[in-house]
């Protein structure tokens, strides 16, 4: 009776020696495991971080001219121009006018011509020539052979060689108050002083400027 006892302890501290083994061989695993898990969590983030500081920062897009440069963007032909990012975002080109104060008149300027600059010559009243404050010391000043001109002109007024209403041979002109006003390409042009396209680009912005013309005071 004492042998079965003893035997059926002996089994019993086996059985409980082998489970404490595995219980600690368990907790160790789960240790080791949460341990290893960690240090891989550490290393994917280290990896992340460093592929993150490597890669180039995105120029940050919060107006027309940042959303100009940035890559994806796209420039809608609207007046004044319109910018969208690849995100969907708007930003409208912010314009600047040039004051013809002696007409009470004013037109709005892209960024082509926003140094823009005029002058009135005597005996000229209904002329303004057109040109940039950058181009004051070359021929294509502001002068009879510039960058082109405004004309005003009354209902009345008719052309003395064709003897054609003015209003017949500029159908698009503006009508501010008693004047009418458009926009004449030079004579000669400034290609030569500063090259084809940009001479082009100028006459085409102001043209377009000239088409927007608006009162700011009453017509002298």
């Amino acid at each position: 009776m004492e042998v079965k006892t003893h035997k059926k302890r002996a089994r019993i501290t086996t059985m409980a020696t082998v489970l404490a083994v595995v219980v600690a061989a368990a907790v160790s695993f789960t240790v080791w495991f949460a341990y290893h898990s960690a240090q891989l969590a550490d290393a994917s983030l280290k990896s992340a971080n460093k592929v993150s500081g490597d890669m180039p920062k995105l120029p940050q897009i919060t107006d027309f001219d940042s959303c100009k440069k940035a890559g994806g963007s796209k420039l809608l032909q609207t007046y004044p121009a319109q910018c969208v990012t690849q995100s969907g975002k708007t930003f409208t080109e912010a314009l600047k006018y040039l004051t013809i104060k002696e007409w009470g008149v004013e037109i709005p300027l892209t960024s082509t011509v926003s140094d823009a600059t005029y002058a009135v010559k005597a005996g000229a009243p209904d002329s303004v020539y057109l040109s940039l404050n950058s181009l004051s010391s070359t021929a294509c000043r502001a002068n009879d052979v510039s960058m082109g001109a405004i004309r005003r002109f009354t209902y009345a007024d008719a052309d003395p060689l064709s003897g054609k209403t003015l209003r017949s041979e500029n159908p698009t002109a503006v009508k501010i108050g008693n004047y009418y006003f458009y926009y004449e390409q030079p004579q000669d042009g400034c290609g030569d002083t500063i090259g084809v396209v940009k001479d082009s680009n100028i006459k085409a912005a102001f043209s377009v400027a000239v088409s927007h013309i608006q009162a700011t005071s009453t017509l002298q």
